[in-house]
């Protein structure tokens, strides 16, 4: 079922649709987008996160979903990022009221826009964006891990 009436197999909309059936939703939707498909590669967490964000009072009841969204990691600690400085970092902490911008701890420079292990809490850096996560099998973090 979705909130706007579209969904099966009953067609409900909002209020008639239960509350364990609108957080079931955003959670499948949420597990099936970051695993791996046969067609497709997993979404990032941010990209899942978007995505859900868009789904709102379409596919899924807003405040269900902004509640879910609060209580996930978009970019969980550990996870390597490339910086819109050119950086690559390290997330090493989360603030909690603005998940998007994570505390991050620099591991490899090119421009030298920072210093090697300077951390950063991306909330006080309003200009430096992160622009994706950086996996594992990413030529990028071999030739810099």
């Amino acid at each position: 079922e979705k909130v706007d009436g579209s969904g099966y197999p009953r067609g409900l909309k909002k209020d008639q649709i239960h509350l364990y059936a609108k957080i079931v939703a955003v959670a499948d939707v949420y597990d099936a987008l970051v695993a791996d498909r046969v067609y497709r590669h997993a979404f990032s967490s941010q990209e899942a996160a978007e995505l859900i964000t868009c789904g709102c009072n379409i596919h899924f009841d807003h405040e269900i979903a902004k509640a879910f969204l609060k209580h996930i990691s978009i970019f969980p600690v550990g996870s390597v990022v490339k910086l819109s400085t050119g950086d690559l970092a390290v997330v090493v902490d989360i603030n909690k009221d603005l998940q998007t911008r994570p505390i991050v701890r620099v591991v490899a420079t090119k421009e030298l826009y920072h210093s090697y292990g300077v951390e950063l809490d991306l909330c006080k850096h309003p200009t430096i964006i992160i622009e994706r996560i950086i996996k594992p099998t990413d030529a990028e973090y071999n030739s810099t891990m």
